[in-house]
């Protein structure tokens, strides 16, 4: 039974990735696995649009994971990025101030640091 639903899930994605509707998709999906004798009996008993609500409702889930896990992955690339940006900036005035023997303030007006972020920089800076 597991590797016969495996085969009908396995057809489903195949026609979905070859550009079908997801619709489309079961309903081919439905007459191959009854032509070749996988949950035949399963699928003449249901009809091919409660296999469809079924597996849309399973389809979903999975797309609605598959986003989020994007999402996470661009916002955790979006974190780093920030806080490398903040680490060369963070360097960036400590070697203004070593190299041109500047005090902090100064250091930041060279580098451009908005007011808004100086006491963010300023901490960060003195560690």
């Amino acid at each position: 039974m597991l590797k016969s639903y495996s085969v009908f899930i396995a057809r489903v994605r195949e026609q979905v990735e070859n550009g079908r509707t997801l619709e489309a998709a079961v309903s081919e999906a439905v007459r191959y696995c009854i032509a070749n004798d996988y949950l035949k009996e399963y699928f003449r008993q249901k009809h091919k649009e409660e296999v469809f609500d079924m597996l849309n409702f399973v389809w979903d889930q999975e797309r609605a994971l598959e986003v989020r896990a994007e999402e996470a992955r661009e916002e955790g690339m979006e974190k780093g990025m920030e806080k490398g940006m903040e680490k060369g900036l963070v360097s960036s005035i400590g070697r203004v101030m070593k190299s041109l023997n500047l005090p902090l303030e100064r250091a930041m007006d060279v580098l451009q640091i908005p007011a808004a972020e100086r006491a963010k920089y300023a901490a960060l800076v003195k560690g």
